[in-house]
């Protein structure tokens, strides 16, 4: 029994044996040549009577070992994967409040009227704002990939009309439960366009160094539909909106003042007594919000619209728009729109058919091809002869002499 204990010692340390083994074990042990040999000597005839199932052991520990480090890899890429996700989700670490982020909004915004952006772009980006307070917490933006993936699906059920009909900032949920099933939503192109502007913010906090990397241009555009192509209006179309009802006095000399002189809504909006030479019977076009020199021109006036022009001049300051000194243009955009949609039922017909209208027109006459392009307001930058050899001169004769030959 003694000697049965101090062989279980002497093993212990390296392999487990089974009940048959050991007997077996205990049956050499016994026999004499084994009693007189001292503990060296045992586990060196231990080792070499039982050298196979110690090999088999020592190859199991080696699996063993080497299974638990691979499952400590697994576990340690499991680990760092995690990081990573947290990383990209909110890998800003920063957490900012409506009335913080409100603020740096003001600057930002006030930084892209520097740079000189137009009136309507200004408009823009003051609607962006207020779409974005709408859906920001008072506490806790993190301003990650998730936050502006969750604005961008918000967008995308929004009512069309939404700043208009959401006077009370009802909840978001509640807006939406309120909504018919088939109510008209924003379209993939408003939402892509407060998206580019909420992101080009971002990107303003990026560079000031207020947060470490925009994660708003991760956001994949949503796909647009295609814009259909304008056509220009039928003699019909043209009888109709003028003998129209649904159209004032001041609508149509606006439509009819549009198609004799190829102006664009925004040039007409923006004309105001001192932009017309009566005298001279000119339209000076020279928008006050835009750098762009193709905005920047003289129309000779034509004879089917100076008595239009004459009489509505009559009335109004110096200062004052010719058509709509009360609305603003986005207001006068709509305006003529819906009016325009109920006479003539046609997508691809709309208020720039008539610039198409006044394209054709001065097409079909005898001017040259610099004429017509002035008179459309195309760039004439690139035209060698023009920028040259007239040094930019406008020959309004030519002018004239196209004009004049335009009628329906």
């Amino acid at each position: 029994m003694i000697a049965r204990q101090k062989r279980d010692r002497i093993l212990k340390k390296m392999i487990e044996y089974t009940e048959e083994e050991k007997r077996e074990l205990d049956k050499l042990y016994e026999q004499d040549f084994t009693k007189n040999l001292n503990k060296k000597e045992y586990e060196q005839y231990i080792n070499e009577v039982f050298k196979d199932t110690i090999d088999l052991y020592n190859k199991i520990e080696k699996l063993e070992e080497r299974q638990d480090n691979q499952i400590l890899n697994i576990v340690k890429n499991l680990e760092s994967k995690i990081n990573n996700t947290t990383t990209q989700t909110n890998d800003n670490n920063v957490s900012f409040s409506k009335k913080e982020l409100e603020e740096y909004y003001d600057i930002f915004f006030k930084e892209k009227i520097e740079e000189g952006i137009s009136e309507n772009t200004i408009k823009q980006y003051k609607s962006t704002k207020k779409f974005l307070l709408y859906f920001l917490k008072e506490k806790g933006n993190d301003l990650s990939f998730k936050f502006f993936k969750d604005l961008q699906n918000k967008f995308k059920q929004l009512p069309l009309n939404f700043l208009i009909k959401n006077k009370n900032l009802l909840k978001y949920e509640d807006v939406i439960k309120n909504e018919t099933k088939n109510y008209k939503k924003l379209t993939n192109k408003t939402i892509n366009n407060h998206i580019l502007r909420i992101g080009s913010f971002i990107q303003f906090l990026e560079y000031n160094e207020y947060i470490k990397i925009n994660n708003c241009t991760k956001l994949k555009n949503l796909p647009e539909e295609k814009e259909t192509n304008k056509e220009e209006f039928s003699k019909e179309d043209l009888e109709n909106i003028f003998n129209s009802d649904f159209l004032e006095e001041r609508d149509k000399d606006f439509c009819k003042t549009a198609l004799y002189s190829g102006l664009r809504l925004g040039e007409l909006y923006s004309l105001t007594k001192e932009d017309i030479d009566i005298k001279n019977k000119l339209i000076n076009v020279n928008l006050k919000d835009t750098t762009s020199k193709k905005h920047q021109r003289i129309i000779p006036i034509s004879s089917c619209i100076f008595n239009i022009l004459e009489r509505r001049i009559k009335t109004i300051n110096k200062k004052d728009k010719v058509f709509f000194n009360d609305k603003s243009q986005n207001a006068t955009n709509k305006h003529i729109t819906r009016r325009i949609n109920k006479i003539v039922i046609e997508k691809s017909k709309t208020f720039h058919s008539f610039r198409k209208n006044f394209s054709q027109m001065i097409e079909d006459t005898d001017a040259d091809y610099k004429t017509k392009k002035y008179l459309m307001g195309h760039s004439l930058e690139k035209d060698i002869t023009h920028t040259i050899y007239n040094r930019n001169k406008i020959n309004i004769d030519k002018l004239r002499q196209c004009i004049d030959k335009i009628s329906i």
